[in-house]
């Protein structure tokens, strides 16, 4: 879409804000909050403001494994059929320190008699579970418990899968390798700034409809890092309906909307705001008007088109 501007608009307007400096936090952790404008921006009835995401700076604080997200997995005793709930403390894991932890845990329990082996297998790309010193499979990891709330992704494992530990060979059989490759990152690869401002801006799959997205920013940093949007990555502009901005309520999530934990740390944002001449509607034609139309396009077809019959010979 294309936008007509004129030497007799304002200038663009840059608006920075800093989560630290929120005139209302309207959540615990700070991902949620309303700054309000000293000096609101106006823009004329003939004119319509298009807003974008000219730049951020936001620090990888948030974890990759967190609570209520992807952090709660079930084991199965396949003697007597008894469960036992194990909930991931939550923080940045690597491929290597998830499958130490699991492996840890799997061996903690009381009725457990093996040796238990969680590895990353550098080469299928995936988890090798097995247990040794048994006769028969102990333990399950069960999955469906809390479907929405388990790390298959980040296991590799297909949602609600329930997988049974096997007794190891020597063959490495497909059956004691996760089904899928795992993605520790897998609940989070972009950051999503949110704003009350772009309401019919963009779509998403998640909602299948309208969303408040101003900005998706991925992550190509390492935990721990800074994740920046450069101004030259300011390329989707929205027109927003509203006249004046007031305050801007934000909210920073991941790419399916959750709410995103900086953990005390704060981010900055710096929202382009541009005046562009507003469009005149097109009212439809009456019946009348219609048939002028019609009648001028074919009295001039017909004045254009060529005659028929031969050539005169001189």
């Amino acid at each position: 879409m294309s936008y007509q501007l004129s030497t007799a608009q304002e200038n663009s307007k840059l608006i920075y804000i800093n989560s630290g400096d929120a005139t209302q936090s309207l959540s615990n952790d700070g991902s949620v909050f309303k700054y309000t404008l000293q000096n609101p921006i106006h823009s004329p009835d003939t004119e319509e403001l298009l807003v974008s995401l000219y730049s951020c700076v936001i620090p990888y604080s948030f974890y990759n494994i967190r609570d209520g997200v992807n952090n709660r997995i079930v084991f199965i005793n396949l003697a007597v059929g008894a469960t036992t709930l194990f909930t991931i403390p939550p923080g940045n894991y690597t491929i290597s320190s998830l499958g130490s932890l699991l492996q840890r845990t799997i061996q903690s329990l009381s009725y457990t008699s093996g040796t238990y082996i969680v590895t990353y297998d550098r080469i299928k790309m995936k988890y090798r579970f097995v247990v040794t010193g048994v006769t028969e499979p102990e333990i399950a990891i069960d999955l469906s418990v809390y479907p929405d709330l388990a790390p298959f992704v980040e296991l590799g494992l297909a949602k609600n899968e329930v997988r049974v530990i096997p007794v190891g060979t020597l063959l490495f059989p497909d059956s004691e390798y996760s089904t899928n490759c795992p993605d520790v990152n897998g609940s989070i690869h972009q950051v999503q700034i949110r704003t009350n401002l772009s309401s019919k801006g963009c779509f998403d799959s998640i909602t299948k409809s309208y969303s408040t997205i101003l900005g998706s920013i991925p992550i190509d940093v390492n935990f721990g890092g800074i994740i920046f949007q450069q101004p030259r990555d300011n390329k989707h502009k929205i027109l927003i309906s509203t006249h004046k901005i007031e305050s801007i309520t934000m909210r920073i999530t991941d790419d399916k909307g959750r709410a995103l934990n900086l953990n005390g740390l704060t981010f900055q944002v710096a929202i382009q705001v541009d005046s562009v001449e507003k469009k005149k509607p097109v009212l439809p034609m009456d019946r009348i008007e219609r048939r002028v139309v019609e009648n001028h396009h074919y009295l001039r077809k017909k004045t254009e088109s060529p005659k028929r019959g031969r050539p005169i010979e001189n």
